[in-house]
């Protein structure tokens, strides 16, 4: 594993590395991937063509002028490169790069300097932004110190990620802390002028944009037709030796301890080395975890019918005190994986921890909403998350490969026990009793759907009779599986995963926060801060309802720091029938709702005194219109949640009939 991950992190379009997805770089990778799948005999290896938007950075920097010194900098997936001779201009600083931070201050033709540390608010809100106040381009760094930072605390790192930016918005370049603060020092004493150059290539998807997954397989024995399917991803920031190339390596050390120890795998084990998991999309929002999403939806359809499992690899091998083994898992796996991470403390130095999470920021999302029940696996903790993830201290130096080895011994244990089980290994206990507390979801203390007056009760009834009889079918399949002698295997396990299959497909959300959710709960989190918001006006009470309710409505909070334009902008990449949406089509969105005019009219008004609820006619006519389509969808999701859990316990029954 040491010798792959050496190999794959030396691939690089700059001195600093860079293989993002359809790069030189990258495609040098993928034909290294496809080499070693070949020399450990796997059988139908093939690079698979993914349409992207290619994007290759060959390197950045600001120079002050004037002799002045040169900083190296970095830029973020989708940003768009300076002219090739740089621009030169004055650079300003403008704080956090808010829409208050612009007031007083003319921007137009200049560089603006941004402090982004990291919270509610990506990168493509302050590059719209500054579009929009007429800047050139901007500089960004992580705070002045680290203290503020959650990302990139090191003084000399660089930083790079998805900037889920357009190609019209001006370029932006990032610095490390020593170069803000010596710029910062610099604006201070009098005007700085700077040359920004940033050299990127974008070939659009339509233009012949393309990066290249691998895929190679271990053929199985009895259970052929079944899959088991590994992923991790071979993009990547800077050189990315945890980020990804080790899960490469752990991929093809599992494909190696396969073939020395000549283990027959029951089902077909499928490894697929990703392209374009860091980004793959500019004009978009999901524009991540494109070679997964498009391998399960596009090239490999079939995956979603005939796999039983998928296990992504992110992360390993970290190996400082504190990285703790993680798996994210939903819970029908949960209890499996959980007991084979905690078998042996002495594979597990660090600890372990494991959550019931469906990760929107891994490939195993995209597989999961598929119908594949999928678990996640990295080393996590906050010295790799805040010192060298996705940046130039991602280095191989850094990884720990005798931990690594523990890793990978562990997930074999898990993947092992799926393979040699003749039924599906799946807790649908475990799914009810969650979807029980997810019903009785409170956003607000004591308002819960009973408390929601437009909500249809008796389809909350509905919904509640529907889980109690899905318990009821898992509990007794249950019992029936734990008396042994299965019969009709097949046909039970056939049912089993069509009851998986369409949990998964159909319960797998976002909320706005890219969280994993069942598909009623931001809908109703939305309805019942602006039912709350709505009461709290007609009561004359404006604040409470605007700063408690309104404000933390959909991404309002967010949002309503940014001029209208970029918030709206930001709204419209999550519609339903935004021609870019990719894989957030399988994450059931809630609709985002656009309160962006009435926080700020309410805001105003309240300034002014008003608290009359005829002050505030149309904010109420506005929200109660809101409310209206807001409950029409939550009653439409409850309906077809209770729909799914009726199906997938007749398939749990139809299971325990076939098995006796």
């Amino acid at each position: 594993m040491r010798r792959v991950t050496q190999r794959i992190t030396r691939f690089g379009d700059t001195a600093d590395g860079w293989r993002p997805g359809g790069s030189p770089a990258n495609l040098e990778a993928a034909d290294y991937i496809e080499r070693e799948m070949r020399r450990l005999g796997m059988r139908k290896v093939a690079q698979l063509p993914v349409p992207i938007d290619r994007w290759v950075f060959r390197g950045a920097s600001v120079t002050v002028a004037g002799g002045g010194p040169r900083f190296e900098a970095s830029s973020w997936g989708g940003v768009p490169g300076t002219p090739a001779g740089g621009i030169t201009a004055e650079v300003i600083d403008v704080g956090a790069g808010q829409a208050a931070d612009y007031e007083g201050i003319d921007a137009t033709g200049k560089i603006v300097l941004v402090d982004w540390a990291f919270g509610d608010h990506w990168v493509n809100r302050h590059g719209h932004q500054a579009t929009l106040e007429g800047a050139l381009a901007v500089i960004f760094y992580t705070g002045r110190t680290a203290e503020g930072a959650y990302y990139n605390k090191r003084d000399d790192g660089l930083l790079s990620f998805d900037g889920t930016y357009d190609d019209d918005w001006v370029p932006f370049v990032f610095v490390t802390r020593n170069a803000a603060n010596d710029l910062i020092a610099r604006i201070a004493a009098g005007t700085t002028r700077v040359r920004l150059r940033s050299d990127v290539e974008l070939t659009r998807a339509a233009e012949g944009g393309v990066g290249y997954n691998v895929l190679g397989a271990v053929p199985g024995t009895d259970r052929a037709d079944e899959f088991i399917i590994f992923t991790g991803h071979h993009d990547a920031w800077f050189r990315g030796a945890a980020d990804d190339a080790t899960a490469i390596a752990a991929m093809l050390g599992t494909v190696k301890a396969i073939k020395e120890s000549g283990f027959k795998p029951r089902r077909t084990l499928l490894f697929l080395a990703s392209t374009n998991e860091e980004y793959g999309y500019t004009d978009a929002y999901y524009e991540w975890l494109i070679g997964a999403w498009y391998a399960v939806t596009h090239q490999r359809p079939d995956w979603g019918r005939k796999a039983i499992l998928s296990l992504d690899f992110e992360l390993l091998g970290t190996g400082d005190p504190g990285e703790r083994l993680l798996i994210r898992t939903h819970g029908e796996l949960l209890a499996q994986a959980v007991e084979k991470l905690e078998a042996d403390p002495a594979r597990t130095p660090y600890g372990t921890l494991s959550q019931n999470v469906i990760w929107a920021n891994a490939d195993h999302f995209t597989l999961a909403a598929a119908g594949i029940p999928s678990i996640y696996f990295n080393t996590v903790g906050t010295e790799y998350l805040t010192h060298n993830y996705h940046t130039n201290f991602d280095l191989i130096e850094n990884v720990d490969f005798d931990y690594l080895r523990m890793n990978v011994e562990v997930v074999n244990d898990i993947w092992v026990e799926h393979d040699r089980s003749t039924l599906p290994i799946l807790d649908f206990v475990a799914r009810a009793t969650e979807a029980e507390a997810r019903i009785d979801y409170h956003p607000e203390p004591e308002v819960g759907l009973a408390e929601l007056p437009g909500v249809d009760q008796p389809l909350v009834s509905a919904l509640q009779e529907s889980v109690a009889r899905f318990r009821s079918a898992a509990e007794r399949l249950d019992a029936r599986l734990a008396r042994g002698k299965v019969a009709h295997q097949r046909d039970v396990g056939d049912a089993m995963m069509r009851a998986e299959r369409m949990i998964l497909r159909r319960l797998v959300a976002l909320d706005v926060f890219d969280q994993y959710v069942f598909p009623h709960e931001q809908v109703q989190r939305d309805a019942t801060r602006l039912q709350l918001a709505l009461d709290a006006l007609e009561a004359g009470d404006p604040g409470l309802a605007n700063e408690t309710y309104v404000r933390r409505t959909g991404l309002t909070d967010a949002g309503r720091l940014f001029a209208y334009e970029a918030y709206a902008s930001e709204l419209a990449r999550h519609d339903h029938d935004f021609d870019r949406l990719q894989w957030g089509a399988q994450a059931h969105l809630a609709p985002y709702v656009d309160l962006w005019k009435e926080y700020h009219s309410i805001s105003a008004k309240v300034a002014a005194g008003l608290t009359a609820p005829t002050a505030y006619a149309e904010e109420i006519a506005s929200i109660r219109a809101k409310l209206a389509h807001l409950y029409r969808e939550l009653n439409r999701r409850l309906a077809q949640m209770a729909r799914v859990f009726e199906l997938a316990g007749d398939d749990l029954a139809r299971a325990r009939r076939r098995a006796q």
